[in-house]
């Protein structure tokens, strides 16, 4: 999905040329959805999330969880985890029946990095 960029400035502001504190830079992005194919640390406080995109990439999430994220994920794959046959240790794979849904931010540009949002409510 593409992140737009750009920059406003209050309607009462004077243009003021070069550097200036008037202006504010804003990003919009926009979240995707993406299947949960495992975890990296452990099941207990995990780091990353592994994710499938709608694309058929695969991608680990980047930057560590946070505690918030990692107790909400730790909830969301207990008792579906398994190690990782032929992966590095601590990854463990999510069973799939039924998908666990994530939302996340796929960024753009040279540093294409996969931000994890949250787990989606399952239907």
């Amino acid at each position: 999905m593409p992140k737009l960029t750009g920059k406003a400035k209050s309607l009462d502001s004077p243009y003021v040329g070069g550097e200036s504190t008037a202006w504010v830079k804003l990003r919009h992005v926009r979240s995707v959805e993406a299947t949960v194919a495992g975890v990296t640390g452990t099941p207990r406080r995990p780091e990353a999330v592994l994710v499938v995109l709608a694309d058929g990439r695969r991608a680990v999430t980047s930057p560590r969880l946070d505690a918030g994220l990692a107790r909400q994920v730790a909830a969301a794959v207990a008792g579906r985890l398994h190690p990782a046959p032929d992966g590095p240790a601590g990854t463990y794979l999510v069973a799939a029946d039924p998908p666990l849904l994530a939302e996340v931010v796929v960024g753009t540009g040279r540093h294409a990095t996969v931000r994890f949002v949250r787990i989606r409510p399952q239907v």
